[in-house]
């Protein structure tokens, strides 16, 4: 390793030909195309030559999407090294402490092999030595994820910044989910500033224009660095006390002060924001943001019903389509159109001939399209199209030639159907279906018989949008009123985002009051305008005001960290949370404690010499009636349940607490109340809950899987050896890992999973919601014939893991045992905030079986399991013990 280090060491002090960038970028390797380099990352030539690739990946990432994968394979060479970097400027962390942060794996082909993160400093000489670390007592050779962190402080003339991961040898190394970032003192007094009550009102106008402005104006940009607009903002607020507030606004916000676009028409289109699930750029199959244009329809494909007739005998001829129509198109993209395909014997497209129509009708009106049928067609695929919006009806179709009265349509009255379901001979595209359109035979209105086609767009999935000239008004507290656009004319936003006025860099500090209201705003804004689970809107101001007050009183940066939370607690979701790596203790307190029935008792001690011993209950903490400290604290956080009220404060106390000792009041069974004094001496990882390993053959071919600590992969290779099992047991009590679609190797049905809605946001504020609906199934592929399959669940079964469960009851795919499950069944995402705080949260609204809402009830198990307390039964796994003792009566 010293020849490595040396090598390495010149290396690091060679200049590199990378580009140096403003800020770290694309720590999360989201941003990017699968097999080549994600944006902001290089390859250094040396690396390169001697056979070192890095590229993106979907191989397993930590979190996201993708992860960078380093690898170098071919002829071993001894004392060989590559690294993937990114260089930054150093000027924004001169003199200050900075952390660097990211999950690493890897995968080593050769002797000596491992993997590393690494940061170096840089100077304008090229030849001073300065802060150097790539932690080589802790290399990684594992392929499982583990975290790496290195601090250090920058000097106060270096010039650039070099960070990145290093692989040693032949091999494979991943990275992923990393962070760069200025280590804040927690215990630091923060800036003393007095912001007025005068003041206080001006923030809050401020803080109502700025989220309508980032998140929904036409000119808004992610490109655009909204944070940096609003410290810069704030600073100027609260520096220009003798401004109007209205006069500040229109400073601040001239360039998006637009009233009298409504007046401009533009044939290319109106543009608007829409966010699903929430604001974001980067790559998700569901989730993300994107400006569309009104004149453009919103769903993937039109809703198509066509006919196949066979067309040979008419070769050459000239041919009439038309069909009665009657409806309501509801959008300005929406449109009716009739078309004919001509296909050859093969069905290889030979001609396609279409016309449209524009205008809903109240009466019946006959439409027509004449086509030219091509001499050498075998097939004609007539089709009555909707594209857009609409609710429209037909009747009286016909497909003639020239010269010729037959009618070439079968059913064409739409009189033939079986249940209202559109057959005989018309049949809607699967991909019409799929983008949410409906095709049904009526009897509700026809324009001769007794029915018609109903052709029209789910109202359920029909998003909301703004209309041309759409003003949302702000009125602020001196009654001053701001007109903000919500769609503006194509041509105007291309115009105009090339006048957008540039931002002054800023650097977000926690100790000082500007970055504090700053951050205050920003998660304001966006639990007001996008979190779901919000329980009273009408409390946001309130919360904000009171917060920006007690800004006047907060000393540490831990009372600022509480403040910010306490903003979840206005959340019902087991999932919401605030963290910062700075707000994290590495220390626990060396015990594990859980409530039962409403009591708190010790479950497991990593203490020797202490009188306490499992199954002591706590009754006080720190002198406090131990019910009084935890309302005390459930202050700062989100929960749907008592149940999770306990969990999530109790898990605080252990490790979140600003204190190193904590003071348990503990009575033993016998009734002796005693005080035990606990200080901070392991880890959080160094005492968990004691369950099995995660693949485990507990006994007599009982198969122990935890899906929330496998990964997909892992769970598939395991199960891929062990198609002989008689009994399975997943663990469910957690977060699973994996995805619902395991299922399908224990049935041989197919499932159709009740639709996930996920919320669409085009209006501030949350008025007028859409939701995009999203329909999976499981193809059974009745891999195992085990004989009993059991999922173990409780309080903690939430997210995917609650998904899960639910289709496992309903399809009697295997039993639930233990307690009724959290009742959050919905994908956890997160949602970066300026300071290095992120903000975590569930989306997504799951329905059970039944079509109702999982949440916030949970789902019952099959075998409840009533947790005793006492030592004998604490050391136990209560839940899983039930199991086997099932397994065992069989």
């Amino acid at each position: 390793m010293r020849k490595y280090l040396l090598f390495f060491l010149i290396f690091v002090a060679t200049p590199l030909l990378s580009q140096t960038l403003p800020l770290p970028y694309n720590l999360d390797f989201e941003i990017g195309e699968p097999g080549k380099l994600p944006k902001g990352w290089t390859v250094p030539s040396y690396a390169e030559k001697l056979g070192y690739q890095a590229y993106l990946t979907t191989e397993e990432p930590f979190s996201g999407k993708y992860c960078l994968e380093l690898f170098r394979e071919g002829k071993y060479q001894e004392d060989i090294y590559g690294s993937v970097m990114q260089s930054i400027d150093a000027t924004p962390y001169r003199g200050k402490t900075i952390r660097i942060r990211a999950y690493i794996r890897a995968e080593i082909h050769s002797p000596k092999g491992s993997a590393h993160i690494w940061v170096r400093e840089r100077f304008g000489n090229d030849e001073e030595s300065g802060f150097f670390e790539y932690l080589p007592n802790q290399p990684a050779v594992l392929r499982q994820w583990e975290v790496r962190e290195i601090q250090g402080k920058i000097s106060k003339n270096a010039t650039t910044i070099n960070f990145g991961l290093l692989l040693f040898g032949n091999g494979k190394a991943w990275i992923d989910s990393a962070s760069f970032e200025i280590v804040q003192e927690t215990n630091q007094p923060a800036e003393k500033i007095q912001i007025s009550t005068e003041q206080i009102q001006d923030l809050l106008d401020f803080a109502k224009v700025y989220g309508v402005v980032r998140y929904f104006h036409p000119l808004s940009d992610f490109s655009y660095n909204w944070d940096c607009f609003a410290l810069n903002s704030v600073t100027f607020i609260l520096k220009n006390p003798d401004i109007p507030i209205h006069k500040k606004i229109h400073k601040l916000f001239e360039h998006y002060l637009i009233t009298d676009s409504q007046n401009e028409y533009d044939s290319t289109g109106y543009l608007f924001w829409i966010h699903n699930g929430l604001p974001s750029e980067k790559p998700h199959p569901f989730l993300g943001s994107r400006k569309a244009n009104l004149l453009n329809p919103l769903r993937k494909s039109p809703g198509i019903v066509q006919q196949v007739i066979n067309i040979e005998k008419y070769r050459g001829r000239k041919a009439k389509f038309s069909v009665y129509y009657l409806g309501e198109l509801y959008d300005k993209s929406a449109k009716i159109l009739l078309a004919v395909r001509y296909d050859d014997i093969n069905n290889i497209q030979i001609s396609f001939e279409v016309k449209q129509f524009l205008n809903s009708t109240k009466q019946w009106q006959k439409i027509e399209l004449t086509t030219q049928i091509p001499q050498n067609a075998s097939f004609a695929k007539p089709a009555i199209i909707l594209i857009g919006e609409g609710d429209c009806f037909f009747d009286d179709a016909t497909f003639k030639t020239d010269n010729d009265e037959e009618n070439l349509l079968q059913n064409d009255g739409f009189e033939m159907s079986k249940d209202s379901l559109l057959v005989y001979s018309w049949r809607p595209l699967d991909i019409s279906l799929q983008s949410g359109y409906l095709a049904f035979v009526t009897k509700s209105i026809a324009k001769s018989g007794a029915k018609s086609l109903h052709l029209y767009s789910d109202p359920e999935t029909r998003i909301a949008t703004p209309d041309i000239g759409n003003i949302y008004t702000i009125k602020l507290h001196n009654d001053s009123l701001i007109r903000l656009p919500l769609v503006l004319p194509n041509s105007m936003v291309e115009r105009l985002s090339k006048e957008t006025p540039t931002i002054e860099d800023c650097h977000f500090s926690l100790n000082d009051k500007m970055s504090q209201v700053s951050i205050l705003i920003s998660f304001w804004n966006f639990v007001k305008h996008f979190d779901i689970y919000l329980k009273n809107e009408a409390e946001l101001e309130k919360w904000l005001k009171e917060s920006l007050l007690k800004l006047n009183q907060t000393e540490t940066l831990y009372e600022f960290y509480t403040l910010l939370s306490s903003l979840t607690n206005h959340i019902e979701d087991n999932f919401a949370r605030i963290l910062h790596k700075d707000f994290t203790s590495e220390k626990s307190f060396p015990f594990l404690w859980k409530e039962i029935d409403g009591k708190i008792f010790l479950t497991d001690l990593a203490l020797q010499n202490t009188k306490a011993e499992i199954g002591d209950e706590v009754i006080k903490i720190n002198s406090y009636p131990v019910n009084f400290f935890i309302d005390s604290i459930a202050r700062y956080l989100s929960f749907t349940s008592k149940s999770w009220k306990f969990l999530k404060t109790l898990a605080y106390i252990r490790n979140n607490l600003p204190t190193d000792t904590i003071i348990l009041t503990l009575k033993k069974p016998n009734g002796e109340v005693f005080d035990e004094t606990f200080t901070k001496s392991i880890t959080s990882l160094e005492l968990v809950e004691k369950r099995p390993e995660k693949f485990q053959i507990l006994r007599n071919n009982v198969v122990y899987l935890d899906l929330t600590r496998l990964s997909e992969k892992e769970l598939k290779d395991i199960l891929d050896t062990l198609t002989l099992a008689n009994y399975f047991i997943f663990d469910l009590r957690g977060i699973s890992l994996v995805s619902e679609q395991f299922l399908s190797l224990f049935t041989d049905q197919t499932i159709e999973i009740k639709p996930w809605k996920l919320p669409v946001f085009t209006f501030p504020d949350q008025t007028q919601l859409s939701w995009q609906v999203i329909n999976t199934k499981i193809n059974g592929k009745s891999h195992f014939s085990a004989k009993e399959v059991f999922f173990l669940v409780d309080k903690r079964t939430i997210g995917i893991s609650e998904v899960i469960a639910e289709i496992a009851k309903t399809n009697k795919i295997g039993k639930l045992i233990g307690e009724q499950t959290g009742g959050n069944p919905m994908e956890m995402v997160s949602y970066p905030l300026p300071g290095g705080f992120t903000f975590y949260f569930g989306t997504f609204v799951v329905f059970d079986s039944l079509g109702k809402q999982i949440y916030p009830k949970g789902i019952p198990p099959n075998i409840p399991v009533k947790e005793k307390t006492g030592k004998e039964y604490l050391t136990q796994d209560q839940i899983l013990e039930k199991a086997l003792y099932l397994i065992n009566q069989r």
